[in-house]
C-alpha cells in the first residue's frame, strides 16, 4: 500500500462531520473555527453530559463501595481515557512521522481515541456486568419471553431441537433484548439521548463501536455461536435495531467496509482501527486497577499482587530497581503504585508495539483480535494471565461482591418486570378498566420513556430497558425498595 492510499484511508476514518449534519444533510465545507479541534469538543460534550455525570455512582468492580477508595465506572473511564490519549497520541506520532499525517492535523487522534474511551461505559446497566444479564434474564425466563415470542419468535423443531427465527429483523429485535448490551446502550444514549445525542463525529462513534454489527446474523445459533468466532469484534453486537440507520452512516461516512452484503439484511462492519487502541487501553486499566482495589480493601495481600506486577514492571527501562527497594515494607500501598504506574507505561507501548506489527493488516481490516492478547512478549502475558486469576479467586467470585450482585438481579428484574407490566396498558381505553397499580407505576417512568398508543412492542419493551439500564445503583436500590414497599 503505498503512503497516498494510506492518506485516503486515514482522511476517511478520521471525518469530523457530525452525526446529525449528516443525517440534515448539511453542507459544512470546514471542521470548525473553534481553538478545540472537533475531537475534544466531542471529549466535551460527553464529559458535561447526564448519562457520563451518573457514573459516579455505577459500579466497576466492588458494588456500593463504602470505601472511598475503590473505582466506580467514572474513576475507571477517566483512567481509561488517560491511557487511550498517549496510545492516540503514539500513533499519530508514527504516522506524521510517515509522512501520512499533516502536523496541523496533530492532535486529532488523541483526541478520538479519549473520546472514545471516555464514553465507552456510558451505556451500562447498575450492578456491573451482571445488570445486563438481570435485564436479559426478565426476557429469557421471565414473563418478557412470552411478550417477546409471539411478534418476533420463530419456530422450534420438537424432534431435533433447532430453532428457525421468523426472519432476520424480528430475530434482532428479540436478541436486543434477550442479549441485552451494555455497548448498544451506549451507542443509543450518544446517538438519540434527550431525542438528538451528542453529535459527536462519526470518527469518535466508529472508535467508540467495539462491535459495529447487528444481534443476530444468519445462521447464528440462540447459544451465542456467532457466523464468525475469528474476529474479536463479532463476539458481541453494539447497536440496537432502532439506532441501525444511524450506525449506516457512521460506517458509510468513516469507510467501514461491510464483511456481510447488506442487500442480505445482515449488517455487520469491520472495526474501525482506532478502536483497537481504545478496547487496550481499557484492558490495561481494569486488569491492573481491579488488583488494586483488591489490594486496597484487603482481599489481595501485597505480596501476591506484587510477583507480577514486579515481573512487568522489570521490562521497563524507566523502573528504578534501587528506588522501589529501598521503599520501607511499611509503606506498601506507596509501593504498590509505584509498580502500577510502571506497569501501566510498560503495557502502553508494549499494546503499540502490537499495534505497529499488525498494522498492515489493521489498515486493510484483516487484523480483528484483542491487541493485549498479541503482545509479543511470555512474561508479560503470563502476568497478566496470572493478574487475571488473582482478581477472579479474590474479587470476582468474593461473597461480598456475588451477594450484590445476586441482589442486582431481585432489583433490576423487579423494576423491570413492574415498568413492562406497566407498559403494557392500553391508554386509549377508559381509565376505569386499567389497572390501578400498572396506572401508578406507569406514571412513575420518566415521560420520555413512555409508550405511545400505538407504539410497537419492540420500541417500548426497549425504552423500559434502556430507562432501568440508563439508573445508577442507589438510584435502582432505592426505587425498588419503595415500589415493593420495604421503606418509604
Amino acid at each position: 500500500m503505498t503512503i497516498q492510499d494510506e492518506k485516503i484511508i486515514w482522511d476517511k476514518l478520521l471525518s469530523c462531520k457530525r452525526l446529525n449534519d449528516v443525517k440534515d444533510k448539511k453542507n459544512i465545507n470546514k471542521c470548525s473555527d473553534d481553538p478545540r479541534n472537533p475531537f475534544q469538543r466531542d471529549c466535551d460534550r460527553i464529559i458535561y453530559s447526564y448519562p457520563f455525570r451518573r457514573l459516579q455512582d455505577k459500579t466497576q468492580v466492588i458494588p456500593l463501595p463504602v470505601i472511598d477508595f475503590v473505582h466506580t465506572r467514572l474513576t475507571h473511564t477517566l483512567e481509561v481515557a488517560t491511557v487511550g490519549r498517549s496510545l492516540g497520541k503514539l500513533l499519530e506520532n508514527h504516522l506524521v512521522k510517515k509522512e501520512v499525517l499533516a502536523t496541523d492535523n496533530c492532535g486529532n487522534i488523541p483526541a478520538i481515541v479519549a473520546a472514545a474511551c471516555l464514553s465507552h461505559d456510558i451505556g451500562n446497566p447498575p450492578f456491573g456486568h451482571s445488570g445486563e444479564d438481570s435485564i436479559s434474564e426478565y426476557f429469557v425466563n421471565g414473563n418478557g419471553f412470552s411478550y417477546l415470542f409471539d411478534p418476533y419468535g420463530g419456530s422450534y423443531n420438537e424432534d431435533t431441537g433447532a430453532y428457525t427465527p421468523k426472519d432476520i429483523l424480528s430475530e434482532c429485535k428479540k436478541r436486543d433484548l434477550q442479549f441485552f448490551e451494555g455497548n448498544a446502550m451506549g451507542f443509543r444514549l450518544l446517538t438519540k439521548y434527550d431525542d438528538t445525542g451528542l453529535n459527536l463525529t462519526v470518527a469518535t462513534l466508529a472508535t467508540f463501536t467495539k462491535y459495529p454489527r447487528q444481534s443476530f446474523i444468519s445462521g447464528e445459533e440462540f447459544s451465542g455461536v456467532r457466523w464468525n468466532q475469528d474476529r474479536v469484534s463479532q463476539k458481541k453486537y453494539g447497536f440496537f435495531q432502532s439506532e441501525l440507520e444511524e450506525f449506516k452512516i457512521v460506517a458509510q461516512e468513516t469507510g467501514l467496509p461491510a464483511l456481510i452484503d447488506p442487500s442480505t439484511g445482515n449488517y455487520t462492519w469491520a472495526r474501525h482501527p482506532l478502536a483497537f487502541l481504545m478496547e487496550a487501553a481499557d484492558d490495561i486499566c481494569y486488569r491492573i486497577i481491579d488488583l488494586e482495589d483488591g489490594f486496597r480493601i484487603g482481599r489481595i495481600s501485597f505480596a501476591e499482587a506484587e510477583k507480577p506486577l514486579l515481573v512487568i514492571a522489570l521490562k521497563d527501562d524507566r523502573f528504578e530497581y534501587e528506588y522501589y527497594k529501598k521503599i520501607p515494607e511499611s509503606r506498601e500501598k506507596q509501593k504498590f503504585s509505584y509498580l502500577r504506574a510502571v506497569a501501566i507505561n510498560l503495557l502502553i507501548q508494549k499494546s503499540f508495539e502490537a499495534f505497529l506489527s499488525n498494522y498492515d493488516d489493521i489498515i486493510i481490516y484483516k487484523f480483528d483480535s484483542d491487541l493485549i492478547k498479541t503482545i509479543n512478549d511470555n512474561d508479560v502475558s503470563d502476568s497478566l494471565a496470572e493478574i487475571k486469576e488473582i482478581v477472579k479467586k479474590r474479587i470476582y467470585k468474593w461473597h461480598d461482591v456475588l451477594t450484590v450482585e445476586a441482589a442486582g438481579f431481585e432489583i433490576l428484574g423487579g423494576l423491570l418486570s413492574e415498568y413492562i407490566e406497566a407498559s403494557n396498558i392500553c391508554l386509549s381505553c377508559p381509565p376505569e378498566t386499567r389497572s390501578k397499580r400498572a396506572s401508578k407505576i406507569f406514571d412513575l417512568v420518566a415521560e420520555e420513556y413512555r409508550h405511545g398508543d400505538h407504539e410497537e412492542i419492540y420500541e417500548r419493551y426497549l425504552k423500559i430497558a434502556c430507562y432501568v439500564s440508563g439508573m445508577t445503583d442507589s438510584f435502582a436500590y432505592n426505587l425498588f425498595q419503595r415500589i415493593k414497599g420495604i421503606k418509604t
